[in-house]
């Protein structure tokens, strides 16, 4: 019976039953001493035979100590007389021993109560330690959310990556970045750049542009050109604003590193007043430049046929499948565009290094053999012929001010002060709206990211449609920033993305506006046509405003060559000239390049009626011609130069004139992201609902994968630390 109870409460029944034991050999001495004629044995069992009713329930060493005293009592009368305190009389009638089921029954119901005592006890130590470990949180989450004066933010460039849009997908990584607050999107790094500027609390902001040698570095989502400037152009603001506020000298930017790895990365760093690197560091100014591989050959090598069209003599997308050099059209463009960029490069340098480099002269021998010293953009352009620069060299021209070890210092990390602050931002926003609900001017943030498809999940056209309609019908939302970082794919899915921004901007009279991020080209910006401004960085790839095609056909000698061969039964020749295994006849191909120039012509007039240029202006500027945003400000693709906090300003100055005075701006990514238990609640039919968690388990799957393959240790380790990954490089890509 005793193994069938809990532990506890066995436990308890154990030491209960040893208790008694060793109180029956005490009474045995008693016995043996003054009831020399009675036996332990009779005693035991005079004892055993009353009934339960002659002792109150109480615990089982109390009772059996009762007994004990109410049974020997009248012997001892007997045998010493009356000055024991007994009296002589009768005596009390002979009880027949208890059954051995009300013995059970009798130690069950002890052993129960035991076992309520412990769970008493265990209750109350439970309550104790959980108070505990509360107190002890509430301490450290006070400790962390707490911003102490003088502080200086801490920057780990590589530890986690800084994406455009907010990630829907579930995976490791990403479940273990939310979790720990360690992922920023990119407008959440500029946000919390901004609240620097006005928190006097923090005197410092430092940057470790210096490699962690993680594997999680090689998966990390870079910054382009077009989100750097915007970088530096915060940090130039929070550089003025502090200047402002506290003074001259009293707010230090600086940027250290080991050797930075790649010229992207020193020009961010030119932003700050000081760099410091250490002694066997190297800076990589090499400058752009963009390699495009030629598949024509090999194709021809596998016997596969490419047939490309395309509307623009500039338009490149499909030359690298069809063609075996480059273009004229598409050289010339490529050039201007690498030219622009670098020079936007070059300058940003010599501007954050002015006053270093006007220290050294550099002088170079003219044509007529004269010595012509350069100007700042043209040194750095010299020195990149040189390029890497070793530290003597990066000291000695003025690229960095000191040759040093980096010391740990004493700061708070941008994670933390980004958690912090939020919730500070958030209580001062709640208290004001509700105080006054119609004090509220709301920006809504859409974003659109990568190839351009058709779809209503993800980033599909249908998707983004019905999120931008949705805002527009929104009573919270007074106008929209459609945030744009894509290189063009799908026409039909920009059309339809083209028609939501009109209906919201046109008919319910919000205004849209468009921010081009790193790229917004063909269909990216196909689908900002009719945006009532568009902002775009300088450094922003944008324009190519045209179409391309690609057409395969496999002819049947090279499916034999590998002993495959195709019978085709088609009962059209429309659907005889769809197939890859079909080579398309004269008719069909000027069908196929009809229905190119259609949608080019489609094109161009959305470009024209959104903004507001002549056909012929617009063809000046199209052709699948890719423009620098610097450069498309200058011919009317453009409305200002800028960033994505600059959208959103220029959204609120749109929006403000429908507001009283003392508004207060809310900024919200819509639509919110969404839990995967809601978006499988949500979804329109069971066979949507198992997609989409199909989708997630897959995500979830081949993120497991790749953190076993990464080395799982190190890639939760290095998430869980306090920092923010901005690794940057440079690419070009348009299509």
């Amino acid at each position: 019976m005793l193994n069938s109870l809990p532990l506890v409460v066995r436990g308890g029944a154990r030491q209960l039953l040893q208790g008694q034991s060793q109180v029956l050999a005490v009474r045995r001495q008693l016995w043996a001493a003054v009831l020399p004629t009675a036996t332990p044995s009779s005693a035991m069992h005079a004892i055993a035979a009353m009934p339960p009713t002659a002792v109150p329930p109480r615990t089982a060493l109390a009772s059996a100590t009762r007994r004990f005293h109410s049974h020997t009592s009248p012997l001892l009368a007997q045998q010493h007389g009356p000055q024991h305190g007994q009296q002589h009389g009768p005596q009390p009638a002979v009880h027949h021993p208890r059954t051995l089921r009300q013995r059970l029954s009798n130690g069950w119901d002890q052993t129960v109560k035991i076992g309520r005592g412990v769970r008493r006890f265990a209750t109350v130590l439970f309550v104790l330690l959980a108070g505990s470990a509360a107190f002890i949180a509430y301490k450290r989450r006070k400790a962390l959310l707490t911003i102490n004066d003088g502080s200086v933010i801490h920057v780990k460039l590589d530890k986690i990556g800084v994406t455009e849009a907010p990630v829907q997908t579930v995976s490791i990584p990403n479940l273990i970045a939310r979790a720990n607050m360690q992922s920023f999107t990119f407008w959440e790094l500029l946000q919390t750049l901004k609240w620097i500027e006005t928190d006097d609390r923090i005197r410092g902001l430092v940057v470790d542009f210096s490699s962690s040698g993680s594997a999680s570095q090689a998966t990390a989502r870079s910054l382009g050109l077009a989100q750097l400037q915007e970088l530096r152009d915060a940090i130039a603001a929070l550089k003025t604003a502090k200047e402002a506020r506290l003074g001259r000298g009293k707010f230090k930017l600086t940027a250290y590193t080991d050797t930075f790895e790649s010229h992207m990365h020193y020009y961010l760093a030119t932003a700050f007043d000081e760099i410091q690197m250490e002694p066997l560091g190297s800076i990589p100014l090499f400058g752009l430049s963009t390699v495009r591989p030629l598949f024509k050959g090999f194709f021809d090598k596998i016997g596969i046929e490419l047939h490309s069209a395309s509307v623009g003599e500039y338009k490149s997308a499909m030359s690298m499948f069809t063609d075996d050099e480059w273009s004229k059209p598409q050289l010339e463009n490529t050039m201007e565009l690498l030219n622009s960029l670098n020079d936007q490069i070059f300058h940003g340098i010599g501007l954050g290094r002015k006053t270093q480099l006007d220290k050294h002269r550099v002088t170079v021998d003219s044509e007529d053999g004269t010595s012509v010293e350069l100007d700042n953009a043209a040194k750095l352009k010299n020195l990149a012929d040189k390029a890497p620069l070793n530290a003597g060299e990066s000291l000695g021209t003025g690229l960095v001010d000191r040759l040093d070890y980096k010391r740990k210092l004493m700061t708070i990390s941008l994670v933390r002060y980004k958690l912090a602050r939020s919730l500070e931002i958030e209580q001062e926003n709640a208290l004001a709206l509700a105080l006054n609900k119609d004090n509220r001017l709301g920006v809504a943030i859409i974003y659109l990211t990568g190839n351009i498809a058709r779809g209503d999940r993800g980033m599909g056209g249908t998707a983004v449609a019905q999120h931008i309609a949705q805002a527009g019908n929104a009573p919270d939302v007074d106008a929209i920033v459609f945030r744009i970082d894509s290189g063009g794919g799908d026409p039909v899915a920009s059309e339809t993305m083209w028609e939501a921004v009109q209906h919201v901007s046109d008919t319910l009279k919000k205004p849209v506006v468009a921010s081009f991020g790193n790229v917004a080209a063909s269909g990216g910006y196909y689908a900002a046509a009719s945006a009532t401004k568009i902002v775009a960085s300088p450094g922003t790839v944008t324009g190519s405003i045209g179409v391309a095609a690609l057409r395969p056909y496999v002819p049947a000698e090279t499916l034999a060559k590998a002993g495959i061969k195709i019978d085709v039964i088609a009962l059209s020749d429309g659907v005889k000239n769809a197939s890859i295994f079909t080579k398309p006849d004269a008719t069909a191909w000027k069908r196929f390049q009809d229905s190119m120039n259609q949608v080019y012509k489609m094109f161009v007039d959305r470009v024209s009626t959104g903004r507001r240029m002549t056909t012929e202006e617009v063809e000046n500027v199209a052709r699948g011609r890719v423009w620098s945003g610097a450069d498309a400000h200058k011919n009317g693709l453009v409305d200002q130069l800028g960033g994505l906090q600059d959208a959103v300003d220029l959204a609120e100055t749109l929006a403000k004139a429908k507001k009283p005075a003392g508004y207060r701006r809310v900024v919200t990514v819509f639509p919110p992201v969404k839990p995967l238990i809601s978006r499988i609640l949500e979804a329109d039919s069971p066979e949507a609902a198992m997609t989409t968690l199909h989708e997630s388990l897959v995500d979830l799957g081949r993120s497991i994968v790749g953190a076993l393959m990464a080395g799982a240790s190190e890639q939760i380790d290095e998430s869980l630390s306090e920092s923010i990954d901005v690794s940057m490089t440079s690419q070009i890509q348009a299509r």
